[in-house]
């Protein structure tokens, strides 16, 4: 499989040579995302560049999208023009020469900072680089159990561009964590380590792990870009995603995007691990999942996209090369294959209205029948998530007060398989959301930038959550086959076991330079299962500091 993709790329190449470099991609939960959305929003636009539903962002889109906001000027407050500022010389290299500090005020050695966001830059000869450190340290004391947890990460990162045709992208970091106690009891059960795929020591404590991600990508034509490598991906428009998330391990990708005026078309082709299962000669199987997603801009201020998607998995490894097809739908080549994968597909929107407020949802459809939809019957194959959301910006006329509220609500069995390899996971992870299936889920965010430098975020979620009852299979596990099931009918949300959830966490941010951030922060967490009576609750706080890393969202 990796020969053809490579075979892929060469060719994609050789049609590249004459073409402009796409530039690198900006980390997802980077803060400008949300600079982005507010502007969006208050500037009532939808950008023809940003496409929010499909992301990582380009940083070449990014840094157009700010010169349009410093080419003309428009009424925001001063900590807004100071995130315009920052999206700039973070993307300098696609600004223009006349954007003002491009030079640091001061550096290392005449050799290190000379601009104000790079520890190192090389640009010339047709080679562009920039080399950053990335650290992240932080201790959190953990009330319930009078503990410390530590977390800590060292590494570096590198992004750049060869002869303006190529660009690239690797962040490279070493890692040891300790988990809150509620995380420790999801790693025993299951095994899994939120966010990461192999770790090479899981003892009681700590966890121990290397991670790697990177990638390569060009234009091949002017409309169409091209990127390969391992990462994690993006679709949707809210907190969560119903179809693919950031939740998940790095994985292998093939990303084809193309573009044009209001359409954008993305084609996504992810290789996922089996982790449950391992081969005789010690190799974990491969699934891949097939996606494609067209987002259009249906007016100024109104997105519309559709998304179809299909994991397969062979006892050889191999890709069935009919999913390549870029346009072709999944279900009728499913059916024309007689093969057994998984298909699902869906819409997103999102509107924005007032110059102040947003709405947006997302619809997941995995499989049902009309005729058992509509009585009611609760078969177990109405498979099927939805998701329905807001923002609104400057709360109560304060600027930079934003409110996000976010519903989500998934059926048993959605995302599941009869084949276990086929179910939407990858490293014994959901690749949806983290819940699974089975669940209703409410996020309410309040973000507040009081001052240049400060940032402040509360985050409250609430969610009901069905597990299993002993060997009977209730629908909330991906992983698990849904020919298992424990009943044919009746089948509802927060079915089996149910668990009310909330977590509540405040998080205060001081960014004392370019890329470095200290935190502050606190999180309480109490799980209720209401049949036997038991309740346990988590009560943390902490403090850490992070240069060129976003926050690790557990």
């Amino acid at each position: 499989m990796i020969k053809r993709i490579g075979a892929f790329l060469c060719g994609s190449l050789f049609l590249s040579l004459s073409a402009e470099a796409q530039s690198p991609f900006l980390p997802l939960n980077h803060e400008s995302y949300h600079a982005i959305q507010r502007l969006e929003i208050m500037e009532n636009f939808l950008d023809s560049n940003i496409f929010s539903s499909v992301k990582p962002y380009s940083r070449r889109d990014v840094a157009h999208f700010a010169d349009k906001f410093n080419t003309q000027p428009q009424a925001m407050s001063a900590r807004d023009r100071l995130n315009l500022y920052y999206m700039t010389i973070d993307n300098v290299k696609y600004t223009p020469e006349t954007t003002p500090d491009r030079i640091a005020e001061k550096n290392i050695f005449n050799r290190f900072y000379l601009n104000k966001t790079d520890f190192y830059k090389v640009d010339k000869g047709g080679l562009y680089i920039r080399l950053n450190p990335v650290l992240r340290l932080e201790a959190e004391y953990e009330k319930s159990l009078e503990r410390t947890n530590y977390r800590y990460s060292r590494g570096a990162e590198i992004q750049g561009i060869i002869d303006n045709k190529v660009s690239f992208y690797s962040q490279l970091t070493e890692n040891v964590e300790e988990f809150p106690e509620y995380l420790n009891r999801l790693r025993d059960s299951t095994g899994r380590v939120p966010g990461v795929g192999f770790i090479s020591n899981n003892s009681v404590g700590f966890v121990d792990y290397f991670d790697a991600r990177g990638y390569v990508n060009f234009k091949a034509t002017e409309h169409i870009h091209v990127t390969f490598g391992h990462d994690v991906n993006f679709i949707g428009n809210g907190y969560r995603s119903l179809i693919l998330s950031d939740n998940i391990p790095g994985n292998l990708f093939l990303k084809i995007q193309t573009h044009f005026g209001r359409f954008t078309y993305t084609n996504l082709f992810n290789q996922f691990v089996n982790v449950e299962k391992t081969q005789s000669d010690g190799v974990r199987p491969k699934k891949y999942l097939s996606l494609h997603h067209l987002s259009f801009n249906a007016g100024k201020n109104l997105n519309f996209g559709i998304f179809e998607g299909v994991m397969q998995s062979r006892e050889d490894n191999s890709l069935d090369l009919s999913y390549l097809n870029p346009i072709i739908f999944y279900r009728s080549l499913e059916r024309y294959l007689g093969s057994p994968d998984n298909v699902i597909l869906g819409v997103d929107a999102k509107f924005n209205f007032l110059k102040s407020a947003q709405i947006y949802g997302q619809f997941a459809l995995d499989e049902f029948k009309a005729n058992e939809l509509f009585p009611n019957s609760g078969w177990w194959a109405n498979k099927y998530a939805w998701q329905i959301g807001g923002r609104y910006i400057n709360m109560f006329g304060i600027y930079n007060l934003d409110a996000q509220v976010e519903y989500n609500r998934a059926r048993p069995f959605i995302y599941s398989h009869g084949n276990t390899s086929n179910g939407f996971h990858h490293y014994g992870q959901p690749i949806a959301h983290p819940l699974g299936a089975n669940f209703t889920e409410w996020i309410a965010i309040l973000d507040y930038q009081p001052a240049v430098k400060w940032f402040f975020q509360s985050k409250a979620i609430v969610a009901k959550k069905g597990e299993n009852v002993g060997s009977l299979n209730f629908g909330g596990d991906p992983l698990l086959s849904n020919r298992t099931r424990a009943k044919e009918y009746d089948n509802f949300v927060g079915q089996g076991e149910a668990h009310d959830i909330m977590y509540l966490s405040q998080r205060l941010t001081y960014r004392f330079h370019h890329g470095m951030n200290l935190d502050l922060n606190w999180g309480y967490r109490i799980d209720e299962v209401k049949a036997n009576n038991t309740k346990i609750e988590d009560n943390f706080f902490g403090l850490g500091l992070r240069i060129n890393i976003q926050n690790r969202k557990f």
